[in-house]
């Protein structure tokens, strides 16, 4: 077992999707124009939109996730293949879009499946992948995964 990772809040970032942009910033540029001439119908026409962008973020809860990645070999000989299992945990409320995503060390050349993986997980549910590497000579080491979570309505990004 290399590495246990779980995303919690002091490590989560909350960023808006290019949908919520686009939605704020057309919501800010409406009141702008309703503002400037006159047209209280053209605010009220907001609300619906404000409604959305305001309930989906105080009602989405933050991801709870927990990843493993576990090496087949922890020594190789230069040329032999390693078999990288990645192990995804929910421990929180069910995640409609999850993105994991391994980072290969430069030296090291994918051989077998992908490092990248996009899922859906129910509370509890754990699912995990494999890829192969080919190793080089030399020491290599693993650094930390990402992991994007998208809420429901494809808004937020963690």
């Amino acid at each position: 077992m290399k590495r246990l990772k779980s995303l919690n809040s002091s490590e989560s970032r909350l960023l808006f999707t290019n949908i919520a942009t686009v939605l704020a910033a057309s919501t800010f540029a409406s009141v702008i124009l309703a503002v400037t001439l006159m047209r209280w119908w053209l605010l009220a026409s907001l609300y619906p939109i404000l409604f959305v962008l305001f309930v989906s973020r105080f009602l989405v809860k933050e991801p709870e996730v927990s990843v493993q990645r576990t090496l087949n070999k922890e020594l190789v000989i230069e040329g032999e293949d390693v078999e990288i299992k990645i192990e995804v945990k929910n421990l929180g409320s069910p995640l409609t879009l999850v993105l994991v995503s391994d980072f290969i060390p430069k030296g090291l050349q994918l051989i077998d499946g992908s490092p990248s993986h996009l899922m859906t997980l129910k509370s509890g549910e754990k699912k995990e992948f494999k890829y192969k590497v080919t190793t080089k000579r030399g020491m290599w080491a693993f650094e930390s995964m990402q992991i994007d979570v998208i809420d429901p309505l494809g808004l937020f990004i963690w």
